[in-house]
């Protein structure tokens, strides 16, 4: 397989699975041996209880954030700057491609779309909830995605 091959399997998204080979009940440890050693791991007191573990993975342009309430493992989400997704690569579409291939998901899938818009200028988040979506565009392009099992 080559390294393209590779890196496009790593950013497949699955709702309610994953990323690639990451799943969205993945430790931390299951990460790393996946992923390799992060560039840089942060841990971040949220307050209440609540912290998350921040592993950056720049060479593969993947963050993957563990959140907490104290001991007890929350959520995971996966954070990039491009996803494959539907049979469509994010990073070689504009944002009306990508809404429709995602609104197309949704159809076929029989699933209510949810499509939520944030404008938090000058960033838009595009918001999926019942897949776990998050996009924020700024114009055109995107500036990040996040990816999570639906709350």
């Amino acid at each position: 397989m080559s390294n393209s091959e590779a890196i496009n399997l790593m950013k497949t998204f699955v709702p309610n699975k994953g990323m690639g080979n990451i799943s969205f009940t993945s430790t931390e440890e299951e990460i790393v041996a996946i992923l390799g050693k992060p560039e840089t791991r942060e841990v971040i007191d949220e307050g209440d209880g609540f912290h998350s573990v921040e592993l950056y993975f720049d060479q593969q342009d993947i963050s993957v954030f563990l959140h907490y309430d104290g001991k007890d493992f929350e959520y995971l989400s996966i954070h990039s700057n491009n996803l494959l997704f539907n049979g469509i690569d994010f990073r070689k579409e504009n944002k009306t491609t990508i809404v429709d291939n995602i609104e197309a998901y949704y159809a076929a899938n029989k699933i209510k779309m949810d499509l939520k818009i944030e404008k938090d200028l000058p960033e838009y988040v595009y918001t999926y909830d019942n897949i776990g979506l998050t996009i924020w565009f700024e114009n055109e392009e995107i500036v990040d995605i996040s990816v999570e099992l639906p709350q």
